[in-house]
């Protein structure tokens, strides 16, 4: 999934939007580990590699407010061996809210020991399409 990511807006506005006005899909807690061969990711018991094809950001603006769009790609590898060596270990919780219209489209709060360290949109759609101007703003407007 594509990533949408509304320059300078309080990631506390943003969870208190979301919490207010949206409706909880999901809550997720995961192990991160940064080391220096990757990011891995431990979930359900089993380790994976994350493994990133980055593109540019693309700007656009909505309602005057700079967003940037994150168009790569991450996807996971089921990790059979030991753990990297020189790692840190980060415990992270996802969280995940959902407009009630609008399918395809997941406004994304990551805590870190009960800290807010990312917020974002994920979606499905095409760069900077119709329905995504609409979403942005109606979410802008609350």
């Amino acid at each position: 999934m594509n990533k949408l990511y509304i320059k300078n807006l309080d990631q506390n506005l943003f969870y208190k939007k979301c919490n207010s006005n949206f409706y909880k899909i999901t809550e997720n807690t995961f192990v991160s580990l940064y080391s220096d061969s990757g990011i891995y990711k431990i979930e359900n018991n089993t380790l994976y590699k994350i493994n990133f094809k980055n593109h540019d950001i693309k700007k656009i603006f909505i309602q005057n407010q700079e967003i940037w769009i994150d168009l790569s790609e991450s996807y996971y590898k089921k990790i059979f061996s030991q753990f990297p060596n020189n790692y840190d270990f980060i415990q992270q919780k996802l969280i995940k809210y959902k407009f009630n219209d609008f399918k395809d489209y997941y406004f994304c709060i990551i805590f870190e020991e009960n800290n807010i360290i990312d917020t974002y949109v994920e979606f499905k759609d095409s760069y900077n399409s119709q329905n995504q101007q609409f979403i942005i703003s109606s979410f802008l407007c609350l």
